[in-house]
C-alpha cells in the first residue's frame, strides 16, 4: 500500500481575526489544514515551528512586524527564506515597495 504524503503545513500569522477567519476558510477550501496565529510571538511559541512549511503573515503586526519576524526567521530557519509571503493591507503599501525594503530579497 502506498503512504499517502503528508500536506505541507502552512502558517499564517494575523492580528486581524476576520482576515485569519478568511485565509483559513480560503486554505481550506483548497485542501490544506493550516495554522492560524494572532502574532509572531505566538508562532514563535508554537509546538509546530519547526513543521512549518510555508508562513504566510501580516506585514504590519502588532508587537513583532511580519518583517522582523521573517529577519528572524531567515537567521534562525534558513528554510524559511524560500517560502515567505507578506501580507499588507495599507494604503500604497505593495509587493514592490516591500522588495525595495529588502522584504522579498532575502
Amino acid at each position: 500500500m502506498l503512504a499517502v504524503p503528508k500536506k505541507p503545513l502552512i502558517a499564517c500569522v494575523d492580528d486581524d481575526v476576520s482576515a485569519r477567519e478568511a485565509l483559513e476558510g480560503f486554505l481550506k477550501a483548497f485542501g490544506f489544514a493550516p495554522e492560524i496565529f494572532s502574532s509572531a510571538e505566538e508562532f514563535l511559541q508554537s509546538e509546530r515551528l519547526n513543521e512549518t512549511s510555508c508562513l504566510i503573515t501580516d506585514l504590519h503586526l502588532g508587537g513583532m512586524s511580519g518583517l522582523q519576524l521573517q529577519s528572524r526567521l531567515a537567521a534562525s530557519a534558513p528554510a524559511f527564506r524560500h517560502c515567505y509571503y507578506g501580507i499588507s493591507r495599507r494604503p500604497g503599501s505593495c509587493a514592490s515597495t516591500e522588495r525595495r525594503r529588502g522584504l522579498l530579497s532575502q
